[in-house]
């Protein structure tokens, strides 16, 4: 089986469990409210920047790529831009339309392998990807991005971040219990990866986020979540220079 279908497979049974298991409120949790607050910094900047394209555009249409169970699709739905996401697992798509009821937001979600995405050139205004650029290839991701998007217009993304050991442990750990595949290790972003966006469009601008988190376990001894979040976003500031050890990166790329 190839890697690309065993991801399939794993998310297909994790979202199929969700769907026998769990009550609906789980639904109504968007975003950034999935995270402990330490954790949240990344994923609330990612949702400010689709709002900044939101606000400047009323009319904006947005394309959510690997959207999984939808929890970050409906930033820009919410504010009334028109949102397609896709991905490929079924029974997370299933879930993300029962999100959608749910909430009362509309979103057309799609099962859809998004190395081939059947739109027209220059159709979107923004491009999203949450947590997915591990599953993709680089090069077809980036083509297919810069076709579809309009003239200016933008690539948001919030990933993890590949060059801090203790990461990188976890990581393979989790290649070892079965629970990632090893081309998804290979495929992490990295400064490698920020130079090869750089070079495909017009503008990148990244933000970095938690250089420090693998101390949490040791905070959580003394301190609350929302100390924790401080402290951490203390030292970011404060080590700018260690910026490539960081946990997670959000970055907005130009056409």
């Amino acid at each position: 089986m190839k890697d690309k279908d065993i991801e399939k497979l794993r998310y297909n049974n994790f979202s199929l469990n969700r769907i026998e298991n769990n009550n609906s409120e789980f639904l109504n949790i968007l975003g950034a409210d999935n995270f402990e607050r330490y954790l949240q910094d990344p994923y609330l900047k990612y949702q400010e920047l689709i709002k900044l394209e939101v606000f400047s555009n009323s009319k904006l249409t947005q394309l959510d790529l690997c959207c999984g169970d939808g929890m970050h699709s409906f930033t820009a739905a919410i504010e009334g831009a028109e949102v397609i996401a896709l991905d490929y697992a079924e029974n997370s798509i299933a879930i993300a339309r029962k999100r959608s009821e749910l909430i009362d937001v509309k979103v057309n979600f799609q099962v859809q392998d998004v190395n081939i995405l059947p739109f027209l050139d220059n159709s979107f205004d923004i491009v999203t990807c949450a947590g997915s650029l591990s599953y993709l290839d680089h090069v077809i991701f980036t083509n297919e991005v810069k076709r579809i998007l309009k003239k200016n217009g933008k690539l948001i993304v919030i990933d993890s971040f590949n060059h801090n050991f203790f990461y990188r442990l976890n990581r393979f750990l989790h290649f070892l219990k079965g629970q990632r595949t090893y081309s998804t290790l290979k495929r992490m972003p990295n400064n490698k990866l920020l130079n090869y966006f750089k070079n495909e469009f017009s503008e990148l601008n990244v933000r970095y986020y938690g250089i420090f988190i693998f101390i949490v376990p040791l905070l959580n001894v003394i301190f609350t979540h929302n100390r924790i979040q401080k402290i951490i976003t203390t030292l970011d500031q404060k080590f700018p220079f260690l910026r490539k050890y960081s946990f997670k990166i959000v970055f907005i790329a130009k056409k």
